[in-house]
């Protein structure tokens, strides 16, 4: 049974971190066109596939997925100035950063009382 609580669990805050990159996804969506990203194009989480150059993934489309994770990163400690005018884009933001905590915080939690 411990086994089972500890997967169970563990499936809950992947589901956490999903849906913490996929509203990241949609802050991206939100973000005005005039605002470019530093560093050149940012591709979200799941937005790979969609904004591809091609069949298969190039190195140009590796890097704006890296990007997107580190503006992802950024976001976590850093509120951009466009969102401060946004309340759709400031829940979402609190939302993906909620969502991140709680998946981490939960981990270690479950870590260090099951396992």
């Amino acid at each position: 049974m411990e086994h089972l609580l500890v997967n169970l669990f563990c499936a809950a805050f992947a589901i956490c971190l999903c849906v913490s990159f996929l509203f990241f996804d949609r802050l991206l969506g939100m973000a005005p066109e005039s605002q470019p990203h530093q560093g050149g194009r940012v591709v979200g989480i799941f937005g790979v596939t969609r904004q591809m150059s091609g069949k298969w993934p190039k190195w140009c489309d590796l890097k704006a997925v890296l990007r997107g994770l580190r503006l992802y990163v950024t976001w976590l400690f850093r509120t951009p100035t466009w969102v401060r005018n946004d309340s759709r884009a400031r829940t979402a933001l609190w939302t993906m950063r909620l969502l991140f905590w709680l998946n981490l915080v939960g981990v270690e939690v479950v870590k260090e009382t099951l396992l």
